[in-house]
């Protein structure tokens, strides 16, 4: 399931071309890591209860690769992935495995979650 929340910059053609793009890799990626949840490893701890999988990875950079190749002047923003440099005008968001404690433990209450900021303001 996608979930979108957008503001009405979302109605020029551009950003509905965007959302339209988001939704396909977040279902992608989520498909992806629902085949995978049997299988994924716990592959560290990022801090005291907050955990790292490889089904967080798998989304992380099938996420980032496909944004790399649509829109490579934007920057991403991902739990598993580098700080971003405050100021960029086109800021991906991405939570990978949003509730990465549950698919951990087999239990499927988790989803990916992408967002778009233009600007500092989400779109």
């Amino acid at each position: 399931m996608v979930a979108i929340a957008a503001e009405p910059l979302a109605d020029e053609p551009v950003w509905r071309d965007w959302l339209r793009f988001a939704e396909s890799q977040v279902a992608e990626a989520g498909r992806r890591v629902a085949e995978h949840a049997v299988g994924a490893r716990v592959l560290r701890d990022k801090r005291e209860g907050d955990l790292v999988t490889s089904g967080d990875m798998m989304a992380h950079d099938l996420i980032a690769d496909a944004l790399a190749r649509r829109f490579p002047g934007h920057l991403l923003d991902s739990e598993e992935g580098e700080a971003v440099a405050a100021g960029a005008e086109f800021v991906w968001v991405l939570d990978p495995i949003d509730g990465t404690k549950y698919y951990a433990r087999g239990i499927p209450l988790y989803g990916v979650s992408l967002a778009l900021m233009h600007q500092g303001a989400l779109v």
